[in-house]
């Protein structure tokens, strides 16, 4: 039986029967197949915190480094689509494929963010602007997961990995949490993966209700169905008094993924 290498396939591949062995070299830096991807699917829960959805254009301005290679995995798993520009081009000739595409986000490497910043009241389409390397006041790195807010303020999070994959599909933890969250009855919620004989993987949803409020499982899942990919709802429902979390109020997963005695249901 003959099945397509697409990009996506290979990295599935790759990462499966070599996770250790050796496979990008960018200078001085190396990364496993498995330590590569795990880049890439941290990225691509940083592309859709910043609201890229299927369908949406993300331009990439860069000579050949990591973070350009990691476009072509993190980008299209979360359904977008990949700009690459020629960073040889003029200030000019940046705008033109930008507009012309419709991107929302332009990623571009340190040695090109002046030529960007001296084009940016002209990119009607873009919502946010990354700096792959270097630093620069008005950018933020790709390192960091970040949110810019109506106001200009950023909102710098965690960097942990939130890609479900399931039967080979990609969900986002946080997509699905949002998705949770608009339901009048749901205070808080927090979405991990959890294995599953068929599909490797299905997302598992940990739900505080809002006092006095009451739902069903069902209704629910439902609710997820009508406003996300059948695939995305999630397999099982818990409702708890209360998410673990730490100090500082970041929610811990690890307990929701293994130790369940620190869990209190609802």
């Amino acid at each position: 039986m003959e099945v397509p290498l697409s990009p996506l396939a290979f990295a599935r591949r790759a990462r499966r029967l070599y996770p250790n062995r050796e496979a990008v070299v960018d200078g001085a830096d190396r990364w496993t197949y498995e330590a590569f991807f795990d880049r890439c699917d941290r990225w691509s829960t940083g592309l859709q915190k910043l609201g890229v959805i299927k369908g949406d254009r993300v331009a990439y301005i860069s000579p050949n480094t990591h973070s350009k290679l990691e476009a072509y995995y993190a980008v299209p798993q979360i359904g977008a689509v990949v700009v690459p520009i020629n960073y040889r081009l003029t200030a000019e000739d940046f705008a033109y494929i930008i507009n012309h595409s419709g991107s929302r986000v332009v990623c571009a490497h340190a040695d090109y963010l002046e030529m960007i910043d001296s084009i940016r009241d002209e990119l009607n389409s873009v919502e946010n602007f990354i700096a792959l390397s270097g630093s620069r006041d008005g950018w933020f790195h790709s390192g960091d997961v970040a949110v810019v807010h109506p106001d200009g303020d950023i909102d710098v999070r965690d960097r942990s990995k939130d890609v479900i994959i399931s039967g080979g599909e990609n969900i986002s933890s946080v997509e699905v949490e949002g998705a949770l969250l608009h339901h009048p009855s749901v205070q808080e919620v927090a979405v991990v993966g959890m294995p599953h004989e068929k599909w490797g993987e299905s997302p598992h949803a940990f739900v505080v209700l809002t006092s006095g409020a009451k739902a069903e499982e069902e209704e629910l899942r439902q609710f997820v169905r009508q406003r996300l990919a059948h695939f995305k709802t999630p397999q099982w429902i818990t409702f708890v008094e209360e998410l673990p979390k730490t100090a500082t109020g970041k929610v811990q997963k690890f307990v929701l993924r293994g130790n369940r005695s620190g869990i209190s249901k609802q």
